[in-house]
């Protein structure tokens, strides 16, 4: 099977120039699925690496992290989104992974309370801090909800989970609070 595959009429070629003709023909181009069965060589010698992830949400993109990390940890603060989070990690077991979810809203302090608005994107836009309405331009997104929140840092995350002497690589999505959570 080739590494290029049409989603509609299954064409797949190894060569990519190949692959251009059809793409310019077809609107259903995709990439081959990694996750098909015969595309699972990554789990032969597995030199996959570790992934911290703040302010994972749902994660239904998953599969997309499973051929690179085979251990991470996903830090998401509304309670109910990350027992979803644990649910959709918990799938990927199948490809030899060790995630885990982890319920903590991450910031520069320790036990201090924040008031989390929580987004009717599907929460994907929750943030501690409030829209800058002035400039926001997502009309149809508001907050719909606030829950009170403690935070606490990555370093304490990092110690509870044995995580202090790994290498890791780190993806950030916090809405505007890098800075409070490096």
């Amino acid at each position: 099977m080739g590494k290029y595959r049409c989603g509609k009429c299954n064409f797949n070629c190894n060569q990519y120039r190949y692959i251009q003709k059809h793409r310019e023909k077809c609107v259903f181009f995709k990439e081959l699925d990694p996750l098909v069965p015969q595309n699972l060589n990554f789990l032969k010698n597995d030199n996959r690496k570790n992934l911290l992830f703040i302010g994972a949400n749902f994660m239904l993109e998953i599969n997309n992290y499973v051929s690179e990390y085979k251990n991470g940890l996903f830090i998401e603060g509304i309670p109910y989104v990350c027992k979803q989070l644990q649910i959709n990690l918990d799938k990927t077991k199948k490809y030899n992974t060790n995630y885990k979810a982890i319920n903590s809203l991450i910031t520069n302090k320790v036990n201090e309370e924040y008031e989390f608005n929580i987004f009717n994107n599907d929460a994907g836009s929750s943030s501690i801090f409030k829209p800058n309405m002035k400039n926001w331009e997502w009309d149809r997104v508001r907050i719909k909800d606030n829950i009170i929140l403690k935070s606490n840092t990555i370093e304490n995350i990092l110690k509870d989970e044995l995580w202090e002497n790994i290498k890791f690589d780190v993806i950030l999505d916090v809405q505007g609070a890098e800075l409070l959570v490096l």
